[in-house]
């Protein structure tokens, strides 16, 4: 514990996985790979209205040839800052970096390796709590960004939302 509102955790890991199933068209079987990382994360309350949390984690993960498992980046990253207006309300940025990561091009035959490239999402959130539940209004991607998570698929583009929940 950093401070007894501010908490610091670090992760490590090992996996040995096993039949393990490596997504794509047609699904593929990899057998057996080796996925080793770590991972570092701060969170709780900085000041009485903000508080975060921050993580990054390095991954190295690959089959039993050593070649990279698709899809999984070897970096990533990911921080939400809450700052509470008022005791009703709140505004939240969000933001995750994912970095490079393999992936099969199957637009080619047979389907090649591309490295997909880095990308940074960022988002905004307001939410109130009112006698009907708790509102939010958010905007996803916030600055448009176009990126694959799966090569030959584009993800959305900027997309705001409004959401209304209740409990019961």
């Amino acid at each position: 514990m950093l401070s007894p509102s501010l908490v610091g955790r670090v992760t490590v890991f090992v996996t040995d996985a096993s039949q393990l199933i490596q997504s794509g068209c047609p699904p593929l079987n990899v057998n057996n790979a080796t996925i080793v990382g770590g991972s570092a994360e701060l969170e709780g309350q900085v000041t009485p209205r903000l508080q975060l949390r921050v993580n990054a984690s390095m991954t190295n993960a690959r089959d039993q040839a050593g070649t990279p498992v698709i899809r999984i980046p070897n970096a990533a990253a990911s921080a939400a800052f809450h700052y509470a207006l008022s005791p009703a309300s709140t505004v939240t940025l969000i933001a995750n970096y994912v970095g490079t990561r393999p992936d099969l091009d199957f637009s080619t035959f047979p389907a090649t390796t591309v490295t997909l490239p880095v990308y940074t999402l960022v988002g905004l959130r307001y939410s109130v709590t009112t006698g009907l539940g708790t509102w939010q209004v958010g905007v996803d991607n916030l600055f448009d960004v176009a990126y694959e998570a799966v090569k030959g698929f584009p993800s959305p583009g900027r997309t705001v939302f409004v959401s209304l929940s209740r409990g019961f």
